[in-house]
């Protein structure tokens, strides 16, 4: 049977259809699958992301964690190590038989070492470092002044005795009373000049006058030094100029100032309680930073050289109660002022800042000083054939003025 054309060309187009349609789809089922494939990787990207982003964040959050733990129980744990550290210190403290102090933190140890010592209650409040061997420096003048009082006492010499200056007296170096060769000086004008102006020249006319020459006269101090317990103490010569083996401690000064005071307390307002002293026209003011500026001070010696560093031994009665501090190596002068100031003031304003466990058996010094009238211009030497006259060493309490205090001498 023929198919007429109509039916023949539909058939045709239906065979072509079929044929064309699985073409015309494959591009269209392609372009569907990269579609469906990068939606898929991107939802994978995605979460990956959000995956790091929340293991990121965790972390963050248990690391925010332990370290707040970490803090709470450090500060939880702070003040036990405090207070075990405070025990520990405490029980070496009574071990060696110093002294602690309840806040460790108040006072800055800005020096080698340092003593405060009551003498009332005989208690050494305060102790650091007290067996170093430092250089004495001035300090060593309170032995020589000791000594050559002894002397007097025991030899019953004149005080006004007049000591020729030799030579190698005059040329001493340092810190000076401003004597020359041939001066003709009363034997108490040259202990105010040791005291005041720190005379290395009055020290050595001493020396030589006492003992008949220096080196004599420094067997007597160190004789003098074990008689009071000063073991560790070595002098060398009688002003504390450098020398090799010459040596002292925290301790022995304190020994040496009790003893001192104990057997010479007049010697405080006598001597070292002036504020200045002039000699022949020289000008010299007392170092010691206690003097005038804080309450009670009336004593007791300066003493720097290199080796040393800033040395003081300071003492002080407010009522009846006596404090003397030993402060031994400051690096300068201000700062060993600053440092015997807040002590002292802690000493007599606030004892309990201190434990006080050291008893000392010897006996305490006198609560009074002895009485002395104002010094007055000493009287001149008589005159010889070679000796000079001399207008003598005014001592005063009062602060001089600017202008003479910027003229003066600093002593050692």
């Amino acid at each position: 049977m023929q198919l007429s054309y109509p039916a023949s060309l539909c058939r045709f187009l239906l065979l072509a259809l079929c044929l064309l349609l699985p073409l015309a789809n494959l591009p269209l089922e392609a372009v569907a699958a990269a579609r469906t494939a990068s939606g898929a990787a991107q939802k994978k990207a995605t979460a990956v992301t959000k995956k790091k982003t929340a293991s990121v964040t965790q972390k963050k959050a248990r690391a925010t964690k332990k370290n707040s733990a970490k803090k709470l129980k450090s500060a939880a744990a702070k003040p036990q190590k405090i207070q075990s550290k405070s025990r520990r210190t405490s029980k070496k403290s009574r071990t060696r038989g110093t002294t602690a102090l309840r806040s460790s933190g108040q006072f800055s140890a800005n020096y080698k070492s340092c003593m405060l010592y009551d003498v009332k209650s005989r208690k050494i409040l305060l102790s650091r470092s007290v067996d170093r061997q430092i250089p004495p420096a001035s300090l060593t003048k309170i032995l020589s002044i000791f000594v050559a009082e002894d002397a007097i006492k025991s030899r019953k010499l004149n005080r006004n005795a007049p000591v020729t200056v030799s030579a190698r007296a005059a040329a001493a170096g340092g810190s000076r009373m401003g004597l020359s060769r041939g001066d003709r000086v009363p034997l108490d004008t040259l202990l105010r000049g040791m005291a005041v102006s720190s005379g290395n020249d009055a020290s050595i006319a001493v020396a030589e006058y006492i003992g008949g020459t220096e080196q004599k006269f420094v067997r007597m101090m160190n004789k003098k030094a074990r008689s009071l317990g000063m073991t560790r103490s070595t002098f060398k010569n009688a002003n504390g100029l450098p020398a090799w083996g010459q040596y002292t401690t925290a301790k022995d000064m304190l020994a040496l100032a009790r003893g001192y005071l104990a057997a010479y307390p007049g010697n405080l307002q006598k001597f070292h309680n002036q504020s200045f002293a002039t000699y022949n026209g020289k000008f010299t003011c007392n170092a010691n930073p206690m003097l005038g500026a804080f309450p009670g001070a009336d004593g007791l010696k300066t003493g720097y050289v290199n080796a040393s560093g800033y040395n003081l031994i300071a003492t002080a009665q407010r009522g009846g109660q006596r404090v003397i501090g030993v402060i031994l190596g400051a690096p300068s002068s201000a700062v060993r002022a600053s440092q015997a100031r807040t002590l002292m003031e802690a000493c007599f304003s606030n004892p309990s800042m201190f434990t006080a466990q050291t008893s000392d058996p010897s006996p305490s010094l006198s609560d009074q000083n002895q009485p002395s009238s104002s010094e007055t211009t000493a009287k001149a030497a008589p005159k010889s054939g070679k000796g000079k006259k001399n207008s003598g060493i005014t001592q005063s309490n009062t602060r001089p003025t600017r202008a003479k205090r910027a003229q003066a001498n600093t002593a050692s």
